[in-house]
């Protein structure tokens, strides 16, 4: 499951793992980012990634395109999201998340996030 966080218009930036939306601070819970990929720079139409070495807590600006969206998952630093695979579709979104059924951290279960119901 990806979080949506841009959608058509807005312009998508992660600057020291920090993720900004349309150049302010987002309101989104843990953005820090750690990956061992770089981007491709910013004239191609979607971000096209390629292995590289070191981290990349830097990505963007890119501005959404019409009838896409950029996601990115709660867990920044194992999450092959839009940072990897581009804008997506509208039209391929399937649903919204209703409750998170399953949590753990450390191999341990987060019994506080079981069936918890999302806004």
């Amino acid at each position: 499951i990806q979080r949506v966080v841009g959608t058509e218009g807005d312009t998508v930036e992660i600057r020291f793992g920090i993720l900004y939306l349309n150049g302010k601070l987002a309101n989104f819970t843990d953005t820090k980012t750690r990956t061992n990929e770089r981007i491709l720079d910013s004239t191609y139409q979607d971000p096209q990634i390629y292995n590289s070495i070191g981290n990349n807590d830097h990505f963007g600006p890119y501005v959404v395109p019409k009838d896409k969206v950029f996601l990115l998952g709660d867990n920044r630093d194992n999450s092959f999201d839009s940072r990897f695979f581009g804008f997506v579709s509208k039209k391929n979104i399937l649903g919204k998340p209703l409750y998170i059924w399953y949590s753990q951290d450390a191999g341990l279960p987060r019994k506080e996030r079981l069936l918890k119901e999302l806004e």
